[in-house]
């Protein structure tokens, strides 16, 4: 990857992972298969989850486990990364997002001895003129089968061969992504500026979901490529069933940044 198309891909990631992802739901024919696959998801109630986003062919950005309440749309998690420094205990509720101040400095010192920080308006820059939000209220991985039930971005999903997932037997759907979509569906100001840049850079994107013999999804793969730059997000569930009990913190141990 270019030193020049570097920035641009920490974006999209950015934008991907942890920026706004309240996608829009429209339920289409040609989206029968994966919405089936989102629905059965969601009757499993809960889950472990693991999520990694990586840029290009390098190893993961970030990385993300803990459980999810998959009805409630509710995530408990610690995320791992490098730029981050040690582990962030994330808690989110729908389009809420809470971070743990334990292992944030900054906002430890800013939070008034409070546990929690709820972010709205953390902005990166990563460029001239380019920047996006980091979390913008909406950090939960939960959201991302909402990806299945939109046929604007993901169209129909085909076929493509079997394998195991954590030891059970799954078959491979693929179908192709639209960028442009994908980005007006996150629905951000940041993501709609990015819309222009993805098609002239001519980005393309692809989904993987690979299904259990149940119905339900044990891997998602979202993969956005470009002139210079790629993004790759992989989601695992596990564990369906395993027991949750994931509640937002009160008022009164939040602090608001932004």
């Amino acid at each position: 990857m270019t030193r020049s198309a570097r920035p641009l891909a920490f974006v999209v990631a950015l934008v991907l992972v942890l920026g706004l992802l309240g996608l829009v739901v429209v339920d289409e024919p040609r989206a029968t298969r994966l919405l089936a696959v989102a629905l059965a998801t969601e009757a499993k109630g809960s889950a472990r989850i693991t999520m990694t986003v990586s840029l290009g062919r390098s190893d993961p950005l970030n990385r993300i486990e803990g459980t999810v309440d998959l009805r409630a749309e509710r995530a408990r998690a610690a995320i791992r990364a490098e730029h981050l420094g040690g582990p962030i205990e994330l808690l989110a509720d729908g389009p809420v997002t809470y971070l743990g101040t334990a292992s944030l400095p900054h906002f430890r010192l800013t939070a008034a001895g409070k546990p929690w920080v709820v972010v709205r308006s953390v902005t990166v820059s990563t460029g001239p003129g380019l920047g996006t939000d980091l979390l913008g209220g909406d950090g939960n991985p939960v959201r991302w089968l909402r990806l299945l039930r939109n046929g604007r971005v993901t169209g129909e999903a085909r076929e493509h061969g079997t394998a195991d997932v954590r030891g059970e037997p799954t078959t491979r759907y693929i179908g192709d992504a639209d960028v442009a979509e994908l980005l007006l569906a996150i629905g951000s100001g940041q993501a709609r500026a990015l819309v222009d840049i993805a098609r002239h850079r001519r980005a393309t994107g692809e989904v993987e979901a690979w299904v259990g013999g149940d119905g339900a999804l044990r891997r998602l793969v979202v993969r956005v490529r470009g002139s210079g730059f790629g993004t790759t997000v992989t989601i695992e569930l596990h564990d369906f069933g395993v027991p949750v009990d994931i509640v937002p913190p009160p008022p009164d141990q939040v602090h608001s940044l932004g």
